[in-house]
């Protein structure tokens, strides 16, 4: 299904499970300021599983392949140990990763770079905001027409901080806890399969069933 991609051709990208990277400064695009943090990119047993998801694509004929950082093979592992779908997980440099999502069909993402780097290969792009907020790096004015879908809770209380390169805005409100400080990422957690099915079907026109239904 898609387009014609490299690295064996996949269908979807379920990519970058963990990516927890601080982009408040101007590592936007190129990460030269990247600094690995532990945001609340946390993953977690009650929030949409990564498995169930790859399992739903299989079923519905798309390939899926994994991406995640060089020190996340271990996450990759914990929602696929039999290896059951392609891994790039630690194996693409910038370009590598920009060739991959060039020729996904769907990229299933938490609000992360990779997430973003997708609208400039013009991927379908589903992506979970959960301590971040996409009216910060959401589509936007520039962005508006390009397929990209939203999937958040909009109304949690803690997602209450309102500091936006070291400056406090009233209409700002996401959280930068880390996950020792949260404890409960409610944000995350409370985000519905249907909600992301939904929205895969709606960007990039596939159907998705769930648990075989």
């Amino acid at each position: 299904a898609g387009k014609n991609p490299p690295f064996g051709r996949p269908g979807v990208h379920v990519g970058d499970l963990d990516h927890r990277v601080d982009e408040r400064v101007d590592a936007r695009a190129g990460r030269q300021r990247a600094v690995d943090q532990d945001r609340v990119h946390q993953r977690d047993a009650d929030r949409i599983s990564e498995a169930a998801l790859a399992e739903a694509f299989d079923v519905a004929g798309v390939r899926v392949v994994w991406s995640a950082g060089p020190r996340e093979l271990d996450l990759v592992h914990a929602v696929d140990p039999e290896g059951r779908f392609v891994s790039m997980a630690g194996k693409l440099d910038l370009a590598g990763l920009w060739h991959l999502l060039a020729g996904a069909a769907v990229l299933v993402s938490p609000d992360t770079g990779v997430a973003h780097l997708a609208r400039l290969t013009g991927t379908p792009a589903v992506v979970l905001f959960g301590p971040g907020s996409p009216i910060i790096s959401g589509p936007g004015r520039f962005w508006r027409d390009s397929p990209f879908a939203v999937v958040w809770v909009e109304d949690i209380p803690c997602r209450d901080q309102n500091l936006l390169f070291e400056r406090p805005l009233p209409w700002v409100r996401h959280c930068w806890r880390s996950v020792a400080e949260c404890g409960n990422p409610r944000c995350i957690q409370q985000i519905d399969e249907n909600q992301v099915m939904q929205a895969i079907e709606r960007v990039a026109g596939i159907r998705l069933e769930k648990d075989g239904k």
